[in-house]
């Protein structure tokens, strides 16, 4: 392997691009680096605790801000919106009934204290908490898929966002 830079076609500024030649297949190889995690500020994200002490308890490694699923998808139905009052700790449908040909749901929590949503044993199993004023992901879900819902507070208002398709 060695290191190296090439020119940018057509580029008059004179700009490099970073590179090394591998060998693979017994072909030379000419690959662009890219700076993945550093304190560098092009570097796309952090390294944690980079001078913790190895074999050390610290927590060593990239710091990830996951954005979500965005939906490369488009649909040419509906944008259906529906509240549903939950009560405690019983599991909820959302909504009571689905709209015809949904793609997608998400779920907002109106409420003043956090929700979980899950399967019909959100409760007893465990399911996904969505903190009071936030949002779930955009999730992929068929109009025959039930998602549930229920409030770790007496009561809590739930926004429901379906997409539909044609």
């Amino acid at each position: 392997m060695s290191n190296g830079t090439v020119q940018r076609a057509n580029d008059p500024s004179g700009k490099l691009i970073d590179c090394e030649l591998v060998i693979v297949d017994g072909q030379p190889v000419l690959r662009q680096r890219t700076e993945v995690s550093g304190s560098d500020p092009d570097a796309i994200a952090d390294v944690v605790n980079a001078d913790a002490p190895v074999g050390g308890s610290g927590i060593y490694g990239l710091a990830i801000r996951v954005v979500g699923r965005v939906p490369v998808e488009y649909c040419n139905g509906e944008l259906v919106t529906s509240v549903v009052a939950i009560n405690s700790l019983t599991p909820t449908a959302l909504p009571a009934v689905s709209a015809s040909n949904r793609r997608f749901i998400q779920v907002y929590n109106q409420g003043g204290s956090p929700i979980v949503i899950g399967g019909s044993t959100v409760v007893s199993a465990g399911g996904i908490q969505i903190d009071a004023g936030a949002a779930s992901e955009m999730l992929p879900l068929g109009p025959n898929a039930v998602l549930y819902a229920a409030s770790l507070a007496p009561t809590a208002s739930i926004l429901v966002l379906e997409i539909t398709d044609a």
